[in-house]
């Protein structure tokens, strides 16, 4: 009986043994609590705020002491306008936002200033019920706001340029800012990727964007045309010269080659293009005196060729015999 006796007392103290051992590692895995770097956590002692823990190992006393809530400092986005409403501008015109975002963070954060970080912890818990559905809603009411205030080429402007939403926002509405800090929140940026705009404004930017293109065409139709001009203008004033000198050179005045020079230019374009017909120039000559004065530089400008081409030919013919 004895044996069996302290068999069963051996048993006993093991069991009581292993009983305590499994108390005390439960009660240390919910004593000792590991926190991140980027996690602070607020602890409540019967209900009531006690304190806020940092990264590192720290002990929490359970029953006693609880975990009111683990707040992440990073920076971190909420997502705007998760129902994708249609939002109207000034001047008509809807779209919808796309990828619309607002980042966040606790003040003290930028400056690594641990005191500060910890008091906006506590704000974030305490002086709202839910900062993120607080900062949403705020932030919503007052872009929804300052868009319908706008027109659509405004909007459209602000994003081809990349200009900070949260700077126009926050200029438009400074109040929304000095809410966020009471609750211990700086905002970063706020992000829209684009608007995806309504039919009605789709048709209207592709009516500007044809009339924008026929706008640049007709411009650069008239620089064509202009350059056109210039370049037609220096080869008609090459031509006239080059006359002008041809009418010197085969005996004319300096006075009367001027004169003569624009004459002829014209009635040999106007043979060319077969619109030749009588008419006055200067109201002093016809086509019939012109014609002759044409005849008559081009008989001398032949005779000249001609002379020098036989002068040429007679010089060749005379070295053949000079080398013999």
């Amino acid at each position: 009986m004895n044996g069996i006796f302290d068999l069963i007392m051996l048993v006993l103290r093991i069991a009581i043994a292993l009983a305590v051992f499994g108390f005390v590692v439960v009660l240390l895995r919910r004593s000792l609590k590991s926190i991140r770097q980027q996690e602070r956590w607020v602890i409540e002692r019967f209900g009531k705020y006690n304190r806020i823990l940092g990264p590192g190992l720290h002990w929490v006393t359970p029953f006693i002491e609880r975990v009111r809530a683990v707040v992440s400092i990073w920076e971190q986005p909420l997502l705007l306008f998760e129902e994708k409403p249609w939002l109207d501008f000034k001047e008509g015109g809807e779209a919808q936002l796309v990828d619309p975002d607002i980042w966040v963070r606790p003040l003290g954060v930028a400056d690594n200033d641990e005191n500060t970080i910890r008091s906006s912890v506590r704000k974030m818990v305490y002086l709202v019920v839910n900062w993120r559905d607080g900062t949403i809603d705020n932030s919503e009411t007052c872009i929804q706001r300052y868009l319908n205030s706008i027109t659509v080429e405004e909007a459209m402007g602000t994003v081809q340029d990349r200009k900070p939403w949260w700077e126009i926002v926050k200029a438009a509405f400074p109040d929304l800012e000095k809410k966020l800090a009471e609750w211990g929140l700086e905002v970063t940026r706020i992000t829209i990727a684009d608007f995806q705009w309504s039919k009605e404004v789709e048709d209207t930017r592709r009516k500007v964007y044809e009339a924008q293109r026929e706008v640049a065409r007709m411009e650069h139709a008239i620089k064509s045309a202009e350059k056109d001009a210039t370049r037609q203008a220096n080869v008609i004033g090459g031509v006239i010269s080059q006359i002008n000198e041809l009418l010197i050179k085969h005996g004319y005045s300096k006075q009367k080659a001027q004169g003569l020079a624009p004459r002829i230019f014209a009635f040999v374009k106007a043979a060319e293009t077969r619109s030749l017909f009588l008419t006055r120039i200067g109201g002093e000559e016809g086509i019939g005196p012109i014609f002759a004065e044409v005849a008559a530089v081009m008989e001398r400008a032949r005779e000249t060729v001609t002379g020098k081409e036989e002068s040429e030919k007679n010089e060749k013919e005379r070295k053949p015999g000079k080398r013999a």
